[in-house]
């Protein structure tokens, strides 16, 4: 799974895969069919185990707002580990052309759909009581997979832990400014494109 999330599946060789494992070319072929094979089963490890932090905060009963803040300065201080700098294996899959593949791309779909329907119920939960239509939720719950998206492309960018923090920052700033107008009755802040 290092391999994938270190190197990105294109650039990671068979080579290198059998260095990782201490499994030899036939033996990765037999247990996986090939190196897709292997790709979907790191994949779907990294999402069940190491992903699942990252989103824990915004899954457990009775989240609002405070999780989310939580759930994303987890990801900025993951981001200074050894593991955290080459960001999340599911998102830099995103942007791959593995992640078109019928094998890859129903498995990232589940992660996004899964990351949304835990911001969603976080920001139901921080909403509750204010009658707040779903389609503005839903936009809310949108922007939040940008953003928590976009901290994992920047963990793994040359940039300075700054940059990361400043994003964050401000996008949970903006959330709460959009979070405190809808509950005071004005819907959501307007911004002309």
């Amino acid at each position: 799974m290092f391999s994938f999330l270190e190197r990105g599946y294109e650039a990671t060789s068979l080579s290198a895969l059998e260095k990782a494992t201490g499994v030899d070319r036939k033996g990765l072929y037999n247990t996986f069919g090939d190196k897709e094979g292997l790709f979907v089963v790191a994949l779907q490890r990294f999402i069940e185990t190491g992903s699942a932090r990252h989103i824990l905060f915004t899954e457990s009963e009775g989240a609002a707002f405070p999780e989310i803040v939580s759930a994303f300065e987890f990801i900025v201080a993951h981001s200074q580990t050894e593991m955290g700098q080459y960001g999340c294996l599911a998102c830099n899959s995103l942007r791959e052309p593995i992640g078109e593949s019928p094998n890859v791309q129903p498995i990232l779909q589940g992660y996004l759909t899964r990351v949304q329907s835990a911001f969603h119920s976080a920001l139901t939960n921080e909403l509750d009581g204010f009658a707040i239509p779903t389609p503005l939720i839903d936009k809310l719950a949108h922007s939040l997979v940008g953003t928590f998206v976009g901290a994992f492309v920047l963990a793994r960018a040359p940039v300075s832990v700054a940059v990361l923090v400043d994003f964050v920052e401000l996008a949970l700033g903006q959330l709460n400014v959009q979070l405190q107008a809808l509950k005071s009755g004005n819907g959501l802040a307007s911004v002309d494109l």
